[in-house]
């Protein structure tokens, strides 16, 4: 690293925002310090964030639950080292990720980690990745500016509203996501793509965590994610192929199925993964389901 360099990434600030939804870490982590093993935690993406209500899981199996999940976009690494430094001997883990997860993106992992320090040790970054990032946000920061004061001078008695979905405070004691429980549906759902098969390329990180995890005495458990049907549909070829891949490869035990994973589009709040109310008690009542069935095995 040049003198340059670091002289400028020692002025590079941090994100601050506590009302952020990633500062929502902040709680999930006091919750997991403040409850003792054996504990069930929930992990992955957004999907799994709106996607399940942890209260009637502690109430259905007499365990504390803490769902870990924020954003799919700080990618499968990320979590997985979230994880390491959670688990403990006895917990249980339910682990769904949304489909070909990648790595995930810079400025979520720094984001995150701004606002919760603790979360540096989840990532690794360059140097020069950083500048670029701040750069970056420099630049973004400066046009979001000019946009708002080109608003307001054209409509000056307009005010700006604060989004009532994703913020800090979205989060339940449990760390689920319910500020959206009460919402209508949003017209469409976002998120909309084709998926494109390749062997996923995390598979041995997910096999990696599992060696790691049977060491400390941790179970964990694979899900298939919550993806809307129409979705579901037109993405079934590449879908399964990765199934049949995980099935081959994986070395944490799957409990359900894609296709039983899928729930009618009327059930999404404003993405394709985003379950609303009704969706994500269905989908419980399956986890439910599918848990009883591993403790009678």
């Amino acid at each position: 690293m040049t003198v340059l360099t670091a002289l400028a990434l020692s002025f590079v600030p941090k994100f601050e925002d506590k009302n952020n939804f990633m500062a929502a870490m902040i709680q999930k982590h006091e919750r997991l310090e403040a409850i003792e093993s054996p504990k069930m935690i929930l992990a992955g993406g957004s999907s799994m964030a709106f996607g399940v209500n942890s209260e009637r899981l502690q109430e259905e199996f007499a365990m504390p639950v803490v769902n870990l999940s924020i954003l799919a976009g700080l990618g499968t690494p990320f979590i997985l080292e979230e994880l390491k430094h959670s688990i403990a001997s006895g917990d249980v883990v339910f682990l769904s990720l949304e489909y070909f997860l990648d790595d995930g993106q810079n400025r979520l992992k720094k984001r995150a980690s701004d606002l919760f320090p603790p979360a540096a040790d989840y990532y690794t970054m360059s140097a020069y990745a950083k500048l670029e990032l701040h750069l970056e946000d420099v630049r973004e920061s400066l046009k979001t500016k000019l946009k708002v004061k080109i608003k307001r001078l054209l409509n000056p008695a307009k005010k700006s509203l604060i989004a009532p979905i994703y913020f800090a405070g979205a989060f339940n004691e449990y760390g689920d996501v319910v500020s959206h429980l009460e919402q209508e549906n949003r017209a469409t759902l976002d998120g909309k793509e084709l998926l494109e098969y390749r062997y996923w390329e995390q598979i041995p990180r997910l096999n990696a965590f599992y060696a790691y995890a049977s060491t400390k005495g941790v179970k964990v458990f694979y899900l298939f994610p919550p993806l809307a049907q129409s979705q579901y549909a037109i993405n079934k070829e590449a879908i399964h192929l990765l199934q049949d891949d995980l099935y081959r490869d994986l070395k944490i035990e799957i409990i359900n199925k894609p296709s039983s994973a899928a729930f009618p589009d009327s059930l999404y709040f404003d993405t394709i993964y985003h379950l609303n109310k009704e969706g994500r008690e269905r989908r419980t009542t399956k986890m439910i389901a599918l848990i009883k069935q591993l403790l009678n095995d």
